[in-house]
């Protein structure tokens, strides 16, 4: 019966304004970084496209009602996927292992391989079992990846703007996956997916999602020293502001769920680099 299993034609995401995302936070901890190894940045910004594009693919391809055997089988269906699978473990892997320091070597193996976890789907008799089916634990999952792109590019966690930074982003990050699931609300009640919007709804989820901008602005604000630091929160709060708003009036709105969403990346590196080229931080 398993073997007579047929997959609907793949639906692939467009990742280009994921991999302007990563990178960008990635690159946002490196501007905090008292040690600037270039080579290393380049390394990590490859090694950050990569695990983008295949965890991504990977969640793509994922289809709940097959076993984790066939979706293994259909994600390597693709020959690209094949390729830069053994460039990650002949090239990427064995260069890092050399190149970085222990510390961002292993945040930067943690965080790839919770995407891969977040992404798989395990049967067990009759039940399947996902962690992006689990309410709101998919979320937590996403932002902490993410916010360990701050790590990441810093190399250390020691630092107290990196450590401001990283819970910053975080919390940014939870928002930003919250908002991806607002248009997502009828397909993720379709496939079993307990989504914020799915269990309590969108005007609660909007609702929840101003108290956690809130949640991160006052995070920052208590972790920071710093009076130009608590400007840089709340620019990144007033866009997300922003942004809320405006995704409330256009649930369905690619622009303010998508783009706009991202390019709250953009603009934590943007900001970053402006307060540390003036000295603020």
């Amino acid at each position: 019966m398993t073997q007579q299993f047929k997959y609907p034609t793949t639906r692939f995401k467009n990742l280009i304004l994921f991999f302007i995302a990563s990178c960008s936070i990635l690159s946002s901890g490196f501007v905090l970084s008292s040690v600037k190894n270039w080579n290393a940045l380049s390394l990590l910004i490859a090694s950050c496209c990569t695990g983008v594009y295949l965890i991504y693919r990977l969640n793509d391809c994922i289809d709940q009602s097959a076993d984790l055997k066939l979706n293994i089988k259909h994600f390597f269906s693709y020959p690209f996927h094949k390729l830069i699978t053994v460039f990650l473990f002949i090239v990427l892997i064995p260069i890092s292992v050399f190149w970085l320091n222990g510390f961002t070597f292993l945040i930067l193996s943690i965080a790839s391989l919770s995407g891969v976890i977040y992404s798989l789907s395990f049967h067990s008799k009759e039940k399947i079992y996902r962690i992006k089916n689990i309410f709101f634990i998919k979320n937590l999952f996403i932002g902490f990846a993410w916010g360990a792109l701050v790590l990441i590019g810093a190399g250390n966690f020691t630092d107290a703007y990196v450590l401001n930074l990283f819970w910053f982003v975080t919390i940014q990050v939870v928002i930003g996956s919250l908002i991806r699931d607002v248009p997502d609300q009828e397909k993720d009640f379709e496939t079993g997916v307990k989504s914020l919007p799915v269990v309590i709804g969108k005007s609660a989820t909007f609702f929840a999602m101003h108290g956690l901008n809130l949640l991160s602005f006052a995070t920052g604000y208590m972790l920071s020293n710093s009076i130009d630091l608590i400007w840089f929160f709340g620019v990144i709060v007033v866009w997300r502001f922003l942004n809320l708003i405006f995704l409330s009036l256009n649930p369905h709105s690619i622009f303010w769920g998508q783009k706009f969403n991202l390019m709250t990346c953009v603009l934590i590196l943007f900001l970053i680099v402006i307060f540390k080229h003036y000295e603020f931080i």
